[in-house]
């Protein structure tokens, strides 16, 4: 499975689960948003709903993850994404959230200490990003993504939703200094090229 596989499995999850219309924008590539600026991280998922043409808050950023074993461990560090996820802030998202993907087989083997360790630092430093873990499977060609697990044949689940953080509010957007400043901006400016495209 390739990453943007994953990201698209993961957008129909997502709208399969909420209640509002949630539209999705894969690949938000910030550098073709006239007048942004840092033009850099690419955004893999932006969700927001939308009350009519008009796009409803909150506006929440995505850094996806797929992250899946190999001979040698794992094909990401338990830690990928975070630098990524922190520098959407200044994009100006009302929430930004990291994903990791987890292919079932490295979850189950190795991967729950290491997500039990990401959560926690993110909530022990009070890291201003959301965090997510979600199993996948891919069965007869079908992405599959889920947060139920079960441990061995045992029968005996485990609820990645426990190692979850929710997403705190981007405060840069109530600074009144250039970062805030400059956030504030770039949210204006995405918002802006959000309304004109068609979601997907």
């Amino acid at each position: 499975m390739e990453e943007r596989e994953v990201a698209e499995a993961l957008a129909r999850h997502l709208r399969e689960r909420y209640q509002c219309d949630l539209f999705h924008r894969r690949g938000v590539n910030v550098a073709k948003v006239p007048g942004v600026f840092p033009t850099q991280p690419e955004v893999d998922l932006v969700l927001y709903c939308r009350e009519g043409m008009r796009l409803k808050p909150p506006i929440i950023a995505t850094e996806i993850k797929y992250i899946r074993g190999t001979p040698s461990g794992m094909s990401w560090s338990y830690y990928s994404g975070l630098d990524e996820a922190i520098a959407l802030l200044l994009l100006g998202f009302d929430y930004v959230l990291l994903v990791h993907i987890i292919d079932e087989i490295a979850l189950k083997t190795r991967y729950l200490e290491y997500a039990k360790a990401l959560s926690g630092l993110i909530q022990r430093l009070g890291v201003p990003v959301g965090y997510r873990v979600y199993a996948s499977t891919r069965v007869d060609g079908t992405i599959s993504i889920y947060r139920m697990l079960e441990i061995g044949d045992t029968g005996h689940f485990i609820d990645l939703k426990d190692f979850w953080v929710d997403p705190r509010p981007n405060l840069l957007l109530e600074l009144d200094d250039e970062l805030g400043k400059r956030a504030r901006a770039n949210r204006s400016l995405i918002l802006e090229y959000l309304s004109r495209g068609r979601p997907r």
